[in-house]
């Protein structure tokens, strides 16, 4: 015991000492301009500013539960059978896990209260508990819950979640909470059910990225496009440019084969999903509401899809497939693409790689664009059995535990893991600031009202690019209906 005791002093003055000036990379980044204004809190972590929002309550001997995937389960296996978010019962070898282990620890000391975890198998399994500790209104199984964003989405949809708007401790300007997300699902000004921030980080694993392999791009004499994208001239057609220049059909047999030559593009079935936001275009808008809209084949979109086409039905260039991973570890790939969490997939490549935000479809673009996963994404959500004093005290925990994570898992994941383990040189780590303020989330995207809608564009290859307009019709009437009782369930929701 004396031992333990011992450890998680030292490493509390550790984790102090290297993250008591971070900041939170997720609400828009930190301020290092210099300010002749006195800052009230300057010198002060992002807990203890969260503290003195929520008047230093003390919560008195709480347990605070929260319901989430197994360890290793959802995408975490990419990283590792006990990767998780929420929990480790002590000090390891990973930056990462300690990260998490100390934030619950201080959070715990400065609250008065106890965290648990409620492990489930799987989404579905989460759901369903969900609706089943809201039907019994059952306040002791748990008092949030973390699970993939489309699957809570559903949970809301059924009136099984709180709003956070109307949580008084909640105070969604803060820093530590995605402003991404926050924008993009909040529904009639003021409904929002579902929020993600430093908290967690798959979030941020669960935006698309161009990974490049470095041996490829120099025999192909190419320059590392690191400085293309810190001048905003990253576009699709000069990646496409590239990736021609870089394929060599290896064996001579005038094909070009996965694993058996060097393609120049690996992607899957949703690459013109992907793509699309590379152009700032979506599946979906929202009206003036928040409400989602469908975007119908129009000028605009179908120009893209007939020169999306144009790229991905190449197969001498492209290569659609779900194993393209193993392609790119033998170097048979020059570019690959995929959420930013598989780049675990890449920690023993033989070859040095760097990574990149997805191109400019439109060189006149103001910034990068990158279609972010909902099925990724995990987010939180406060079961609706809890009354006003009850959600208020969950909201107190919410926000100091994710304050707690800007200061000690937001530098480990983006300082630490990522740069050190994952990321292999410098530029890529310059890199990651442009992939993170590239995230376009979409209700379209994993959401079950619009299976239909992915599907068309799913469609494209096979079918041709003209069919995106007829097959865009021929959805429309199901598709708006769907779309309407998602807008009224949420809208006749009172809480």
């Amino acid at each position: 015991m004396l031992k333990r005791i011992i450890c998680v002093v030292i490493a509390l003055a550790l984790f102090t000492s290297l993250f008591a000036c971070s900041d939170s990379t997720k609400g828009g980044g930190s301020d290092t301009k210099e300010s002749t204004t006195t800052d009230p809190n300057a010198g002060k972590s992002n807990l203890d500013i969260a503290l003195e929002q929520q008047g230093n309550v003390n919560l008195e001997g709480m347990t605070f539960r929260i319901l989430t995937p197994n360890p290793g389960s959802h995408f975490y296996y990419f990283s590792g059978a006990t990767e998780n978010e929420v929990f480790y019962e002590e000090l390891g070898s990973e930056p990462l896990s300690n990260s998490i282990y100390m934030r619950n620890l201080e959070v715990s000391e400065k609250l008065g209260i106890t965290i648990e975890p409620v492990w489930a198998g799987n989404t579905g399994d989460i759901t369903a508990m969900v609706q089943q500790a809201v039907n019994a209104g059952d306040t002791d199984a748990f008092n949030v819950v973390l699970n993939r964003l489309d699957a809570l989405v559903s949970n809301a949809t059924n009136g099984l979640l709180l709003n956070y708007y109307n949580i008084d401790t909640m105070n969604l300007e803060n820093k530590w909470w995605d402003k991404h997300i926050i924008d993009a699902f909040t529904m009639y000004g003021n409904k929002l059910y579902t929020l993600s921030g430093d908290i967690n980080y798959y979030d941020d694993y669960a935006v698309e990225i161009v990974i490049f392999n470095h041996n490829i791009c120099k025999d192909a004499g190419f320059d590392f496009p690191y400085k293309d994208v810190k001048e905003g001239t990253w576009t699709v057609d000069k990646m496409f440019t590239m990736a021609a220049l870089g394929c060599s059909d290896l064996n001579g047999d005038g094909l070009f084969q996965e694993n058996v030559d060097i393609v120049g593009i690996g992607e899957n079935a949703d690459c013109i999903i992907h793509f699309i936001y590379s152009y700032g275009l979506k599946m979906s808008e929202t009206d003036e509401n928040g409400v989602p809209v469908v975007v119908w084949a129009n000028d605009q979109n179908t120009s893209v899809i007939d020169e999306l086409y144009n790229y991905f039905s190449d197969s001498t260039l492209v290569n659609i497939s779900y194993s393209n991973a193993t392609a790119f570890n033998n170097s048979k790939e020059f570019f690959y693409l995929d959420m930013l969490g598989t780049l675990a997939n890449f920690r023993n490549m033989e070859d040095n790689f760097g990574i990149l935000p997805m191109p400019k479809g439109d060189p006149s673009m103001d910034s990068y664009k990158a279609y972010v996963s909902n099925g990724w994404t995990t987010v939180y959500g406060i079961p609706s059995m809890f009354n006003n004093e009850q959600a208020n005290k969950i909201g107190t925990v919410l926000e100091c535990l994710s304050a707690a994570s800007a200061d000690h898992v937001t530098p480990a994941l983006y300082d630490q893991l990522l740069q050190s383990k994952y990321i292999r040189d410098e530029e890529s780590q310059e890199m990651l600031d442009y992939i993170l303020d590239s995230k376009v989330y979409d209700w379209a995207g994993d959401l079950e009202w619009a299976s239909s809608l992915r599907g068309v564009y799913q469609n494209i290859l096979s079918k041709g690019s003209d069919s995106f307009a007829s097959s865009m019709e021929s959805i429309r009437r199901a598709t708006t209906k769907s779309l309407e009782k998602l807008a009224e369930s949420i809208a006749e929701l009172e809480y």
